[in-house]
């Protein structure tokens, strides 16, 4: 049998393919896998402050109303504690389902952004404008999170003064209580 040898590859013409597939394959995977970490690992950060936020307002305008009911009636003490209790007890659950979901929100995120056009096109962006456009959402996110975060301390601190004054008007009931109905 014959060969042909127009039809082989010259040492240059190999090297020019492997340049070509890495250029155009490679280096946009690779950098595509690193911006999608990143942007996943950021908006579950923002998913699970958000939802810690949620929980802990809701349970802090709970809890103060329950205060201001204690406040007017003694006879509704027993029951504050009640429904204080319940409140621990939904907020730790929601925690928790919080941090089970935040694994499912980061897969889902992924998915939605590799479906997207517009986002598929940022991301032949030259490599310096995508780095600084992710510098700047970064610590945008990162403002976000440290304004969450304060909110969500004040919120504690404002649940613990609560969880206070319940205790100081349940000593003052029980000491009106013991004054003006002995038993």
């Amino acid at each position: 049998m014959e060969t042909n040898k127009e039809s082989s590859l010259t040492l240059q013409e190999k090297e020019s393919i492997r340049k070509y597939m890495l250029d155009l394959v490679v280096l946009p995977g690779a950098l595509l896998t690193v911006v999608s970490f990143f942007l996943g690992f950021f908006i579950n950060e923002v998913a699970k402050q958000g939802a810690y936020n949620e929980a802990y307002s809701q349970a802090t305008g709970v809890i103060m109303a329950t205060a201001a009911e204690a406040a007017k009636t003694s006879g509704k003490i027993d029951g504050l504690y009640k429904q204080a209790s319940v409140l621990l007890v939904e907020a730790e659950e929601t925690r928790k389902k919080v941090e089970l979901s935040a694994a499912d929100i980061a897969s889902k995120v992924s998915k939605d952004l590799s479906n997207n056009q517009s986002f598929m096109k940022k991301l032949s962006l030259p490599l310096t404008q995508i780095g600084n456009n992710l510098e700047q959402k970064i610590k945008v996110e990162e403002n976000k999170r440290l304004v969450l975060v304060k909110k969500q301390k004040v919120n504690e601190s404002k649940i613990i003064n609560l969880e206070e004054r319940v205790k100081t008007t349940e000593s003052i009931v029980k000491y009106i209580r013991k004054t003006y109905h002995p038993e």
